[in-house]
């Protein structure tokens, strides 16, 4: 059972995340918080949120075997819940603004649903200011704590699923509006006075509301529901109701329901009494009240509860005199308990209150939370808890040591955190001074956090270390615990240990052979420099270590085994390794042969070029990341990574130059370059013959790619090239000679200023390519005719290439495109020719053309959406349009340019498949014609910013029509105002009318 609610709550916290990432991408919100200077703030959320959301899945499996990967889920369940709350005012208050914010005239008005009353619209300046102080700090203290769960995440080795967004959107639970009343209780009133509130007249306008009323109704209203207090102060206008606990009539109802099936306890009247229910075996939480509420002394008599309990408000327990007897001691089937206290008030009162809360010895998992006394009751840690497995302390701050808990023979699980009295860990905590047995014998998880005080680690046994404590340890992490000196020297089972935010962690001799992963992060004096039997480490990760300059000597025990190795903001690396010098022993290292040939000839066999390596080098490692170290000069050239399968260096400040033998090993995959700004070239040599994933990113200075990246038709060398991304890189002047692999899928070119243009040259004859995506390219003026051969394309995006004037003559004979985007390139003049042949293509959009014209054979047929924003030729009503043959087109936009008067005219036919129209800054559009009444699949029509717009089609609109959305056109507002306008009555059965005013 536990499993199965804990895998349930977190389901809740995936849909919430994906759910929170999908709101702060939208564009008007993103435009409300750009206006509000927190636009940074929502972007470091989102880039936070998909990173943890990435690891869900793998996370809500792993929680099962692993206490740390459950405790982090916890917290990211908090997390969540809290991010929820903030992102609902900054969508209350974005629309309270909305309608006073001023358009950005340069771009399309973004399409968004509205439901919102004018009396929420007013824009009080210190209001706002005040809303945007307050709402800053605490994005920003989201901000810290999301942060701590992505780095925690890289701790846990949680796997990332990169799922596609249409998958995930499809796996969404539907909701419904549609309510079973049978299965409502304790809410006759609460319904009658929402419907008072919602009947009742407001003085305050609210009834000259926005929204189409119910056909026959009259004052509709608006009905928000939010558990944020600040929410409700923003959008009530005629007043707020708060919902109230249900009675416990109500109570016994619902229980009734999902227990038994029934509205009653009839037919079970041993179940049926007053307050609790004898014989009640699941009970998940009791909360302990004051004046007269349950009482702590009523869980005595419920002798069947089994499973989990969670005992809450324990503080207002300790003057009553239930503290004389134990309650729980004979509750057998009890596995999991919780006793918790608030944070305040409690102190050495409620050690009787713990005192009688002793367990019966089958209780397998306990948490205590904030209990305020300074040592723990005399059963804590005795044969009560012989068959505990999991034990949490959590900010019992008045403690000042810690039970014998090395007494506990079967705990496996222990997390200690904020007991900020404990100073150190000494005989008490393994079970006394001179114990008679391991202590801790079974214990494989054991956590420390925001132990702000402790400073001493005792661990007894040092000269026998064979039999000492800890001896099925796996895992510790170490968090935030200042003052904390040193580690016990020798875990033989340790496998995985995390110190992060220690500063005060020395360097000592300790042991740990079968330690697998090693997380080091903002403990400078901890640089693993004297640690032994490291032979077994697979992966290193070390962050914030300012004082590390290289890699320490002991690095080179770490030759067998080490897979994984990631090294980021340490500020003071100039160097990956110590370089070797003559003196030392060394050893000659044959290269890798691929196909009876080296790889590089720099590297091939005579004695002269022949190579020299230390022994010890980690040969094995597989992994390679060096990230925001702004003093790495360089790398050794005498280091080869032969095993090599990742590498990523990014924020390289200084950094100038690539060693030869990256361009040289046999399996390296995946190489990421970013954010290098002083790096001229990469070396001349061919790329890694393994090579697939090839990314290069603000690199402003690189002038020159490798020779080995492009292919020449004599060449025998074979490419495993698929993703090419090259962006931000000013200074890049050419491709080199040959083409490009024909292995190539992906091509990305963004920002590259001086590059030449693509050209016949570069692409091969039989390209894989799938994907193009073009993005400030200064210099290309035509494509290439070669274009035509890239029978695999399925996406081409071209967007703010200024100087393109023209497609290939032959246009774009590509049966495999489904998607061509084309934005602000001034100068192009036409679509491709004969695109009516593109029978694959299902989304056409172009923008910010404003001398684009359609292409002669018209558009293909296929279409799903066309998008025409801001092209001003396109725009002219000609017969060259076509519309109607598009048999498949649903969604039509069109936005910008002043020569459209009436919409659709006679030239204008629509296809009849259309379901979404959306029309926007149509400056001379004065009128929508009859022609919209011959779309009967036509669901939403939006008409934004449109001022000369003054006539609606005297037959109506489709009576398909869901959806109407009138904003800023001003000549409209009177006459489709409510009950009142001239056009009001053919557009009154619309379910949502959408009349929104005008900025001034």
């Amino acid at each position: 059972m536990e499993v199965l609610v804990a895998s349930l709550g977190d389901t809740v916290v995936s849909a919430l995340f994906r759910s929170l990432v999908d709101f702060i991408s939208s564009t008007h919100f993103l435009k409300f918080a750009h206006k509000d200077k927190i636009s940074s703030e929502l972007e470091k959320w989102k880039r936070l949120l998909l990173s943890i959301n990435a690891s869900l899945e793998d996370a809500e499996e792993k929680q099962i075997t692993s206490r740390s990967v459950k405790l982090w889920l916890s917290e990211l369940r908090d997390i969540a819940y809290d991010a929820d709350d903030i992102i609902d005012e900054l969508a209350t208050e974005a629309r309270r603004r909305q309608m006073m914010e001023e358009q950005n005239p340069s771009s399309p008005t973004s399409k968004v649903k509205r439901y919102i009353s004018r009396c929420c619209l007013s824009c009080n300046p210190a209001k706002t200011v005040q809303f945007s102080i307050r709402m800053e700090s605490r994005l920003k203290g989201l901000t810290v704590r999301l942060e701590k769960a992505v780095a925690m995440k890289s701790d846990l080795s949680l796997v990332e699923n990169d799922r596609g967004r249409d998958e995930r959107t499809r796996e969404r639970l539907r909701t419904s509006s549609l309510v079973d009343e049978s299965r409502v209780y304790g809410r006759e009133r609460d319904k009658e006075a929402v419907l008072d509130l919602l009947m009742n007249d407001c003085d305050d306008g609210v009834a000259d509301i926005g929204v189409v009323s119910i056909v026959g109704e009259a004052g509709s209203r608006i009905l928000v529901t939010t558990r944020n207090e600040g929410v409700a102060s923003i959008m009530a206008t005629c007043g707020t109701y708060h919902l109230k606990e249900l009675t416990n009539d109500d109570c016994l109802s619902l229980f009734a329901r999902h227990a038994l099936g029934t509205s009653d306890f009839e037919g079970h009247l041993n179940l049926k009494v007053v307050g609790n229910l004898k014989n009640l075996q699941v009970l998940s939480k009791f909360i302990v009240q004051k004046d007269g509420g349950p009482n702590i002394g009523e869980l005595k008599g419920l002798l069947y509860l089994r499973k989990e309990l969670s005992i809450c408000g324990l503080e207002n327990a300790v003057d009553t005199r239930d503290t004389r007897e134990c309650i729980l001691k004979d509750k057998q089937g009890l596995d999991s308990l919780e006793l918790q206290w608030s944070d305040v008030g409690n102190g050495e009162k409620a050690m009787p209150v713990f005192s009688m809360l002793q367990p019966h010895e089958n209780l397998k998992k306990i948490r205590i939370t904030f209990y305020g006394g300074t040592k723990f009751p005399s059963w804590f840690s005795g044969p009560s808890l012989a068959n505990i497995v999991d034990m949490n302390l959590s900010n019992c701050r008045n403690i000042k040591s810690l039970p014998a808990l090395g007494r506990l023979p079967s705990l496996k699980m222990l997390s200690i955190e904020g007991m900020n009295g404990v100073k150190k860990l000494d005989f008490e905590f393994y079970g006394g001074s001179i114990p008679t047995f391991k202590p801790f014998p079974v214990l494989e998880v054991l956590q420390f956090q925001n132990m702000l005080e402790w400073e001493y680690w005792y661990y007894p046994n040092e000269a026998d270390i064979v039999d000492g404590a800890f001896s099925s340890l796996c895992e510790v992490m170490i968090h935030n615990c200042p003052k904390l000196q040193h580690l016990p020297r020798f875990l033989p089972s340790l496998l995985n240990l995390t110190v992060k935010g220690c500063p005060n962690m020395a360097d000592s001799v300790m042991s740990f052979p079968s330690l697998q992963e090693l997380n080091i992060e903002d403990c400078n004096k901890m640089v693993p420099m004297r640690m032994v039997d490291l032979t077994s480490l697979t992966t290193l990760r070390v962050r914030n270590l300012p004082d590390l300059t290289c890699l320490p000597d002991g690095f080179e025990q770490l030759s067998g085994a080490l897979q994984h190795l990631f090294i980021s903001n340490c500020t003071g690396l100039t160097s990956l390794w110590q370089k070797v010098t003559e003196c030392e022993d060394v050893v000659s290292v044959e290269p890798v042969k691929i196909n009876g040939s080296s790889p590089s000839s720099s590297l091939a066999g005579n004695e002269k070029n022949q190579v020299h390596y230390r022994t010890h080098f980690p040969v094995s490692l597989e992994q390679l990341h060096i990230e925001s170290c702004p003093k790495l000069v360089s790398f050794s050239e005498t280091s080869f990574l032969s095993r090599l399968r990742h590498l990523k260096l990014r924020d390289c400040l200084v950094l100038k130059k690539l060693p030869i033998w990256v361009m040289s090993v046999c399996l390296l995959e995946d190489f990421e370059i970013e954010e290098c700004p002083l790096l001229e070239h990469f070396p001349r040599e061919s790329l890694p013959p393994k090579l697939k994933r090839l990314k290069i990113q603000g690199c402003i200075n690189l002038c020159s790619l490798s020779e080995g990246l492009m292919q020449a038709d004599n060449n025998e060398y074979k490419s495993y090239l698929e993703k090419l991304e090259i962006i931000g890189c000013p200074s890049l002047e050419n491709f080199p000679e040959g083409k490009l692999p024909t292995t190539l899928k992906v091509l990305k070119i963004w920002d590259c200023l001086k590059l030449e243009p693509l050209s016949d040259r570069i692409f091969p004859n039989n390209s894989s390519l799938e994907y193009i995506d073009i993005w400030k390219f200064s210099t290309l003026v035509r494509f290439p005719e070669s274009l035509y051969k890239l029978m695999s394309l399925v996406e081409l995006n071209i967007n703010d290439c200024q100087h393109l004037k023209c497609f290939p003559e032959i246009g774009l004979p590509l049966p495999n495109l489904s998607t061509l985007n084309i934005c602000n390139c001034v100068e192009l003049k036409s679509l491709p020719d004969q695109m009516s042949n593109l029978t694959s293509l299902k989304h056409l959009t172009t923008c910010d053309c404003p001398s684009l014209s359609f292409p002669r054979g018209g558009l293909p047929r296929n279409l799903l959406s066309l998008e025409i924003w801001y092209c001003k030729e396109l725009t002219k009503p000609d017969s060259l349009w076509n519309l109607h043959t598009l048999i498949s087109l649903q969604d039509f936009s069109i936005a910008g340019g002043p020569e459209i008067v009436s919409f659709p005219d006679e030239k204008f036919l629509l296809p009849t498949t259309l379901v979404s129209i959306y029309i926007a800054k149509l400056q001379n559009l004065e009128s929508l014609t009859k022609g919209l009444q011959n779309l009967p699949s036509l669901e939403e029509l939006e008409v934004a910013d449109c001022p000369k717009l003054r006539r609606l089609p005297g037959e109506g609109l489709p009576a398909t029509l869901g959806r109407l959305c009138i904003r800023n056109c001003p000549l409209l507002e009177n006459p489709c105002s409510r009950n009142k306008g001239e056009y009001w009555p053919l557009i009154a059965h619309i379910p949502c009318v959408e009349i929104e005013a005008s900025d001034i």
